[in-house]
C-alpha cells in the first residue's frame, strides 16, 4: 500500500509502496506445577519501493527478519524467576554494495522475583551481535505502606549497540548510498559504537475505593554516548522543497525528567474508564539533543472510556492532546510559501497542539478465535492534522483488523 516516510536528511515525507509481512506462531508447555517453557517463532519482510511522485525516489530496501524465542520459568515458595534466550537474524535485499547484508544477535537474560513483606525484582541480560556485547540490568522493589497505599522504586542501566537501531546513519556508513544518490550531504563527526541510558523511576499508588486508584510515577532519565543529527534547512521555491546537508553529532549526553498521573475508575457495572497525564522536560544536556527533543510533545493528557455491555462487544471512546512541538532545523523556512498541487502551504518551525479523538468497536467471535476492530481517528479541533511541519494532512482515518487465534 502507499505509506507517507518521512526522512529526516530530505525534510519531507515521501510517498513509497510499502509491504510488510509477518508469520509467527507461540506456545507454552507445562512441565510441572510449579515450572514451564515459553516457545516463539517468528518471520517477516518489510520492504520500500518506488511509488511515483514529484517527491517520490526508490529506496530499495528490504528486510527480512527471523527468529526464536524460547523462556523457563520456575517458582518456589515466595520465589520465581525465569531465564532465556532469544535469536534475531536479519537480511537485507538492496542494490547497493552493503559491507555486509545480515546482522545476527543472540540475548542471553534472567531475572528473579521474592515476595515477602516488600516485593524486590531483579535481572540483568546482554545483547551480543558479531564482538560486541551490550548489557542490560534492572532493579525494582515496592512495598505496601498501611492498607491503601503502594511504593515502588525502579532502576535500570542499559547499553545499546549501534547497529539495533537499524538507522539510515548505520546503513549509510556501511555502503547504503541513498543519500549521495539524491544530492543529500551528510556527515558524522566521530565513532558510534553504542549508547547508554540509566533510568529511575518512583511511583507512589493509592487505592482510593475498591474500584478507584491514582499513581503517580516521577521520571528521570540519563543518556550518554548518544548520536541525533541535525541541519538547517533552506527552501527551494522553484522545486517546494527544502535542502541542507545533515550533520551527526556523536559522544552527546543529557538528562530527562518527567512525571506521570493516572487515574483509572470503575462507572458502573458495564464501564471503566482512566485520565492520564504525562510530562516530559529536557533538563540539560547538549544543545543538539536539547534541540530534538523538542520534537517531542511536553504534556500529553488523555481520558478512554471502555464500555462492554455484552461479554463478546465492546466500544471504546479516548480524546488525547497533546502540546505544540518545537522543530530547530525547520527554523530558518518558518513562513516559507508556495503552491503545491494547487494548494497554497505555508510551512512553520512548529507543530500546533493537537485534540486527537478516537472509537474503536471489537467483536469476539467463534467462541473468541475471532477477533474484529474497527477504529476512526480524527482532529476533533481542525478536521486534519499533521505530525511534522513538512508532514502531510490527514483527514479522518479508519482502519479494520480481522485477528484468528488459534488453540
Amino acid at each position: 500500500h502507499k505509506y507517507y516516510l518521512y526522512n529526516e536528511p530530505f525534510g519531507h515525507e515521501s510517498p513509497t509502496k510499502h509491504r510488510m509481512v509477518h508469520v509467527g506462531v507461540d506456545g507454552d508447555v507445562e512441565l510441572g506445577a510449579r515450572t514451564g517453557l515459553k516457545l516463539r517463532a517468528h518471520y517477516s519482510e518489510n520492504r520500500l519501493s518506488e511509488e511515483p511522485n514529484a517527491f517520490a525516489f526508490d529506496y530499495d530496501w528490504a528486510r527480512q527478519r527471523t527468529g526464536a524465542w524460547i523462556e523457563g520459568r520456575h517458582s518456589h515458595g515466595r520465589w520465581n524467576g525465569t531465564a532465556g534466550i532469544r535469536y534475531d537474524h536479519s537480511a537485507y535485499d538492496t542494490q547497493y554494495q552493503l559491507d555486509d547484508k545480515s546482522l545476527s544477535y543472540w540475548t542471553l537474560y534472567a531475572n528473579g522475583q521474592l515476595r515477602r513483606r516488600a516485593t524486590y525484582e531483579a535481572g540483568a541480560g546482554v545483547t551480543m551481535e558479531g564482538g560486541s556485547a551490550a548489557p542490560r540490568l534492572y532493579a525494582r522493589a515496592h512495598r505496601l505502606v498501611g492498607l491503601d497505599h503502594e511504593l515502588s522504586l525502579a532502576l535500570a542501566w542499559s547499553e545499546r549497540l549501534f547497529s539495533e537501531d537499524n538507522s539510515l546513519w548505520y546503513w549509510s556508513e556501511r555502503g547504503y548510498d541513498l543519500l549521495e544518490d539524491n544530492g543529500v550531504a551528510w556527515n558524522i563527526d566521530g565513532s558510534v559504537d553504542r549508547t547508554n541510558m540509566f533510568s529511575a523511576d518512583f511511583s507512589w499508588h493509592a487505592l482510593m475505593a475498591l474500584d478507584r486508584t491514582f499513581t503517580a510515577t516521577f521520571l528521570y532519565r540519563w543518556i550518554g554516548d548518544m548520536y541525533s543529527d541535525q541541519r538547517d534547512f533552506a527552501f527551494v521555491d522553484s522545486l517546494c522543497a527544502f535542502s541542507g546537508a545533515s550533520e551527526v553529532l556523536t559522544g552527546l549526553s543529557g538528562h530527562i525528567g518527567g512525571i506521570r498521573v493516572d487515574f483509572p475508575h470503575g462507572l458502573g457495572r458495564h464501564a471503566t474508564g482512566i485520565a492520564t497525564y504525562q510530562l516530559l522536560e529536557p533538563l540539560s544536556g547538549d544543545s543538539t539533543l536539547v534541540n530534538n527533543w523538542r520534537q517531542v510533545p511536553r504534556h500529553r493528557a488523555s481520558y478512554r472510556l471502555t464500555v462492554q455491555p455484552v461479554p463478546n462487544f465492546a466500544l471504546w471512546f479516548r480524546v488525547a492532546w497533546q502540546s505544540e512541538t518545537e522543530w530547530a532545523d525547520y527554523r530558518s523556512v518558518d513562513g516559507s510559501q508556495c503552491d503545491l498541487s494547487g494548494e497554497s502551504v505555508v510551512y512553520r518551525a512548529t507543530v500546533d497542539d493537537i485534540v486527537m479523538g478516537e472509537i474503536k468497536a471489537t467483536k469476539w467471535m467463534w467462541k473468541r478465535r475471532l477477533i474484529l476492530d474497527l477504529l476512526g481517528r480524527a482532529d476533533v479541533t481542525r478536521y486534519n492534522f499533521n505530525y511534522h511541519p513538512a508532514g502531510a494532512r490527514f483527514n479522518p482515518t479508519f482502519f479494520a483488523q480481522l485477528t484468528m487465534v488459534l488453540d
